[in-house]
């Protein structure tokens, strides 16, 4: 069985790989994609509508982080160690079952937002937006089927064949000079779809009827899940609040400007959930050496790596990539883009110690660590600087992930350190009973 992989290291490596190749392919392309469709969008509202609809893709970025109460930061490990066909039938199960509690609550938080909080014209953007949180996360545990299969062909194909079709409806509406309101609806259909074809092609597993409901399996999710939950939140709310606090700070043109360059990031940010996805179930979750600490070590290096490199390979790239996507009244844009990526490389140092914590055991330690960025985030966010404006935003990032990696390598370190002690200790033990 495709969860029963093998225990060789040279094919484990071989089946991560192949992960990461269709998962980094399917990003890529979806970025490609994803960047004509923004500019597409940016280019039939103008820069001040264009603003207005960052805003409420932001909103509803928050918002979604509440249906994420198990990630699978928790679920993987689980599902992994899951055996037998029954076992796997009632993490599913179980899982499918919170992710959908959970999102009807998102569902009605954003709702309420938008009636009580939001002006009349956001209000009916959000509520169309908001239907795509019912089924998101619910039906991402067949996702999570292939990841941790390490098996994500199809996966990928699913995502590209909805880019693919997602640029040719937003071309057709960029012809037709459509509103606002149009590429909302587009938006919240492409979540529908990819669920459909999700449930239609991931069939190894059964249908979510066929999976089983075990109470303690749930309990188990939410109470292990909480603490992860709380440190994703704190992670969403540090790389999406500059632009919900910003908006009122900065002129509305300079404002259209940051939103567009910080969206470019946000997708150059993906890759590095994708590269945990492929590579930590391998390189963490089955690693039967992780007590050692090499595996971790590996692993925060590749992730450190692959930062890195998508950051140097956007900056340089920047001053053609921008005025392609967005035109020539993105001009700021395109110094806002080569400053700000490099925020990527704290980043995916921090998000890959989030796998490191949990196989430890130490989910407390992964809302503590993102936590204490939040709170460094939002200290110089708010902070009053003289002679700063959109600088504001990616040092405030930029900081928080700083802090959430240097706070999660402490915690890692005392844990191997402690464990090398108990092992070393247990050694001696033996030696003396032998003698």
């Amino acid at each position: 069985m495709r969860f029963c992989l093998t225990k060789v290291p040279s094919l484990r490596s071989y089946s991560s790989l192949r992960s990461l190749f269709w998962l980094i392919s399917e990003k890529a392309v979806q970025i490609a994609f994803s960047a004509i469709s923004v500019g597409l969008i940016a280019r039939t509202l103008g820069v001040d509508a264009f603003g207005d609809f960052q805003y409420v893709l932001s909103v509803l970025f928050v918002f979604s982080s509440i249906a994420l109460l198990v990630g699978s930061e928790v679920a993987a490990p689980i599902l992994v160690e899951a055996s037998s066909r029954e076992q796997r039938r009632q993490v599913l199960g179980s899982l499918f079952g919170v992710r959908l509690i959970v999102a009807g609550a998102a569902f009605l938080a954003l709702i309420v937002w938008a009636v009580i909080v939001e002006q009349e014209n956001y209000s009916t953007l959000l509520a169309i937006l908001a239907l795509s949180l019912l089924i998101t996360e619910p039906f991402n545990v067949f996702r999570l089927i292939r990841e941790v299969q390490q098996n994500t062909r199809i996966i990928a194909w699913i995502r590209i064949a909805s880019s693919f079709l997602k640029v040719i409806l937003v071309y057709i509406l960029y012809r037709k000079e459509a509103t606002i309101l149009a590429f909302a609806l587009l938006y919240s259909a492409e979540y529908f779809f990819v669920a459909f074809c999700y449930f239609f092609f991931v069939r190894e597993e059964g249908r979510p009827w066929n999976w089983k409901v075990v109470a303690g399996k749930m309990i188990y999710f939410v109470r292990h899940g909480f603490f992860v939950w709380l440190g994703v939140l704190s992670m969403m709310a540090i790389q999406r609040l500059d632009r919900v606090a910003m908006e009122g700070w900065l002129p509305s043109e300079l404002y259209g400007q940051y939103a567009a360059a910080l969206n470019l990031v946000d997708s150059a940010w993906f890759f590095g959930p994708v590269a945990v996805a492929a590579l930590a179930p391998s390189i963490v979750y089955r690693d039967d050496s992780f007590f050692s600490g090499k595996g971790a070590l590996k692993f925060l290096a590749m992730m450190m790596l692959i930062g890195l490199s998508v950051a140097i390979a956007v900056s340089l790239f920047a001053p053609f990539i921008v005025p392609l996507i967005f035109g020539r009244n993105f001009q700021i844009t395109t110094t806002v883009v080569q400053v700000s990526i490099f925020i990527l490389v704290p980043g995916f140092a921090a998000l890959s110690l989030d796998a490191v914590l949990v196989k430890s055991k130490q989910h407390r330690m992964v809302t503590l660590k993102w936590l204490a960025g939040l709170i460094v985030a939002l200290s110089i966010l708010f902070m009053p600087w003289q002679g700063m404006s959109w600088e504001r935003g990616p040092l405030a990032i930029f900081a928080g992930y700083l802090v959430s990696f240097l706070c999660g390598l402490v915690a890692a370190v005392r844990y191997f350190v402690s464990s090398r002690n108990l092992g070393d200790a247990g050694g001696k033990d033996e030696n003396r009973t032998a003698l």
